[in-house]
């Protein structure tokens, strides 16, 4: 009974809607049901959800979520670019290479082809 209170005090205010809204459709997404059977399951009118799913921006509906990302190093003998020639024969140019010389390097290759 209390959270029912509470609740209707917070859909009291169009920012307590919003969230209350927003809150529901993030639980929605996550829970990979349709639409329908999420508003059965919450006792939800289905029509207010597609209402506020559609009247909720994008950005809104989805809290971002960052997961850390750790790129491993690449040990100093890996190359920067690796050309199959026509003849099955790969050419492997290092990263220290002058890009004008891989340059001139692929412009005579593609006259010999």
């Amino acid at each position: 009974m209390k959270e029912a209170l509470s609740e209707n005090r917070e859909l009291s205010t169009q920012e307590g809607r919003r969230a209350y809204w927003r809150e529901h459709i993030e639980k929605w997404q996550q829970s990979g049901q349709s639409k329908r059977a999420y508003c059965r399951e919450h006792s939800l009118r289905t029509a207010n959800l597609y209402r506020w799913c559609a009247k909720l921006p994008k950005g809104e509906q989805r809290r971002p979520q960052f997961i850390p990302v750790r790129l491993p190093t690449l040990p100093a003998n890996r190359y920067a670019l690796e050309l199959m020639l026509v003849n099955g024969r790969v050419l492997r140019i290092g990263a220290e290479a002058d890009p004008k010389w891989v340059s001139q390097l692929v412009q005579e290759l593609e006259r010999a082809c």
